[in-house]
């Protein structure tokens, strides 16, 4: 098996949403920057869990955040003749702001700026060992017939569960009760102005009752289907317990994933009028919303954030 050795000033474990502009930065303010992924692009939920609609970057008519992750946004839109929403009205709904992104542009978007920026990518690698060094950190990792070590000053975690503050042996929060999970999927192949909304409701809540639909399968089961049906139940599913903390709860997280959208898939297909409904597109994975989280030097509260609160170190 090849075994590698590199040096670098930072190393970032974890290319997703926050991952990769860390390493972007490190690279761009001159330092020598490697970034771990264990996938096989960036982006993260962004891309691979396909939460695909970014946000918020604008509150109350004014931008509040901007930086690298909002140039790579913009870029992709831009990329996909896209369109952003008027941040100067106040909408009804939050998520009027949210912005639509094409996650495979915005990940190839976010590979060329750390190309562009010098960072070493280094996919399909996981860490297997962690220790302190006089200088920094020895990070060993494990990828296809290779493995690598790493010499580093600074290590940044952005794993999304703290994978790496938890192999180091450091303080890690976990809520008793975490958010569900989502597989992001969208189905299609029906005319939905040619269904009968009493008719698909009453299918509907007699799917609930005989188990044909269990508890997740509708993330609001007391809405009316015909809506789910509209928008090809997109981010409409809920799984929980999702948990991406360890690979076994990872496959089973989704697996739950999958197996619910077959009970979605087949329950649609008996519908009148639904025949020949089809999954359009559906994520390779399950989305986790909440594992561990990193206990820092200062933990933001609710307060901070609603208030817009700016830090001295800001």
């Amino acid at each position: 098996m090849e075994h590698v050795t590199d040096n670098t000033d930072v190393l970032v474990i974890g290319g997703g949403t926050t991952g990769t502009i860390a390493a972007i930065q490190a690279s761009r303010f001159g330092e020598r920057t490697a970034l771990v992924e264990s996938g096989s692009q960036l982006g993260g939920v962004t891309t691979t869990g396909g939460v695909s609609f970014p946000g918020l970057f604008h509150a109350w008519g004014q931008q509040i955040v901007a930086g690298i992750g909002w140039e790579l946004v913009t870029k992709a839109v831009a990329l996909d003749s896209g369109q952003l929403p008027d941040f100067s009205v106040q909408p009804p709904r939050h998520w009027w702001h949210q912005i639509r992104i094409n996650g495979p542009v915005y990940a190839a978007l976010a590979e060329e700026a750390c190309l562009q920026s010098g960072v070493q990518l280094h996919f399909y690698e996981i860490p297997t060992e962690i220790s302190e060094t006089e200088k920094g950190w020895k990070v060993e990792t494990v990828g296809k017939s290779m493995r690598r070590t790493i010499m580093t000053k600074q290590l940044i975690d952005c794993t999304g569960g703290a994978n790496i503050v938890g192999m180091i042996g450091l303080p890690r929060l976990r809520e008793e009760e975490t958010q569900p999970g989502t597989l992001i999927f969208k189905l299609g192949g029906y005319d939905i102005e040619s269904l009968d909304d009493e008719s698909i409701q009453a299918h509907f809540s007699a799917a609930i009752e005989d188990g044909r639909l269990q508890h997740g399968d509708v993330s609001n089961p007391r809405g009316r289907f015909i809506n789910f049906l509209r928008s090809g139940g997109e981010n409409a599913q809920h799984v929980f317990e999702a948990d991406a903390s360890t690979s076994d709860r990872h496959t089973k997280t989704n697996i739950a994933g999958r197996q619910s959208l077959l009970r979605v898939l087949r329950f649609v297909r008996s519908l009148p009028g639904c025949e020949n409904a089809c999954i359009l597109k559906a994520q390779p994975e399950t989305a986790v919303r909440e594992t561990y989280r990193i206990v820092g030097e200062v933990q933001i509260t609710h307060q901070d954030y609603t208030s817009g609160r700016i830090f001295d170190d800001a």
